[in-house]
């Protein structure tokens, strides 16, 4: 389920646009920020999430744009987000460790 927090600062920025809502920008990113670090060990890639851990957030809204670039080619939406992100974390593209994602199991 979406925490309300987020989907209030997703509103305010479709309806603002980013700068005219910065703290809502920061909440977005936060949320994406997370996600991301999940999606990235899912499939192996965790020196790449460890760096976006502490990414700054400007960073983390470009490696969206780029997955929503790589999304619209056909791409899936966790993988592409993966791809960017090795894509701006490491200077170029390359596929991921795992093909698959592998998810983590309960302890």
């Amino acid at each position: 389920m979406l925490d309300p927090t987020f989907l209030d600062a997703v509103a305010e920025l479709i309806g603002k646009g980013p700068a005219r809502a910065p703290a809502k920008r920061a909440v977005v990113a936060a949320s994406n920020r997370k996600a991301l670090v999940s999606e990235l060990r899912s499939f192996g890639e965790d020196s790449v999430a460890s760096a976006i851990e502490v990414a700054a957030d400007e960073l983390i809204w470009a490696i969206g744009q780029r997955a929503t670039q790589l999304a619209f080619s056909g791409e899936n939406v966790p993988r592409s987000l993966c791809l960017a992100a090795v894509e701006r974390i490491e200077g170029q593209a390359r596929p991921l460790a795992r093909k698959r994602r592998q998810r983590a199991k309960p302890s």
